[in-house]
């Protein structure tokens, strides 16, 4: 058990100045009050904003469990996972700087020998492997030959989800910041994530038809930063949101519906 008695000697030694940061930050903070609160989810880190919003969860004891504090991006980006790149990975500008992308016109003929005579478990097999391991574009290009198979026992509503999940995370990878590329392929992929998750959602488990509109959610927000002379998506965004959050208790999704009513994508 933590002595608080000692934890509280320490924290009291420091300097009760707002500015002052105990150095377990991020991952915990203390308020004026001595209130304790651990990092529970860092939203939207691709952005590139100066701070962060993270989500704090107090001890239940408390009245208000989670709250909101500002977190400088030097402080977090430390901590943020990249995926180490293959032999074949590069940059798709030479010039730029960031974490390096695989051009997906490669991955493609790179899996063309690999994926060749497979069959469809192999295939989505392979796809799930690397979804779960969020190498997107690899999991999507291979979701992609599975569907082309049309076998509805291997590319069911699951699949459809995690193909439309992997679709929509390799258009926002393809466009972070100092990466170039096709904004009208990107536009295409977050288009097709959205119908595939539209039809994933129509799964009878309510949990699966909740998380599917809770990325089509998301999905559609993108798209709205894509285009935006059509409010459509927006609207369609916090509709598929409201569904979530309404269908299954889960905080991530009434976070997500509360985000975009209050301030939008």
């Amino acid at each position: 058990m933590l002595d608080l008695t000692l934890f509280s000697a320490y924290y009291l030694s420091l300097s009760l100045s707002r500015t002052q940061v105990w150095l377990a930050s991020p991952f915990v903070h203390i308020d004026d009050e001595l209130g304790v609160s651990l990092l529970f989810r860092v939203n939207h880190f691709r952005d590139d904003l100066k701070e962060k919003r993270g989500e704090y969860h107090r001890f239940a004891a408390e009245l208000e469990p989670v709250r909101e504090q500002l977190i400088p991006q030097d402080t977090i980006q430390a901590w943020i996972p990249a995926k180490i790149p293959s032999s074949t990975t590069e940059l798709l500008d030479g010039n730029c700087v960031g974490e390096a992308v695989n051009d997906p016109a490669e991955v493609k003929e790179e899996l063309q020998e690999e994926l060749k005579d497979k069959t469809p478990y192999e295939l989505r097999s392979a796809a799930v492997e690397a979804f779960w391991k969020r190498d997107y574009l690899r999991a999507m290009t291979i979701f992609d030959e599975l569907a082309k198979i049309h076998n509805s026992n291997e590319y069911n509503h699951v699949a459809m989800y995690q193909h439309g999940v992997a679709m929509w995370n390799t258009s926002e990878q393809l466009g972070a910041e100092g990466h170039i590329y096709d904004l009208h392929q990107r536009i295409s992929w977050l288009k097709n994530a959205v119908e595939l998750l539209k039809e994933a959602s129509q799964h009878r488990n309510s949990d699966y038809s909740a998380k599917a509109l809770y990325e089509r959610s998301k999905a559609l927000c993108r798209l709205s930063h894509l285009v935006t002379d059509d409010n459509a998506f927006f609207t369609q965004a916090c509709e598929d949101a409201e569904k979530a959050a309404n269908s299954v208790y889960e905080r991530a999704y009434i976070s997500w519906y509360q985000r975009l009513v209050e301030r939008g994508c």
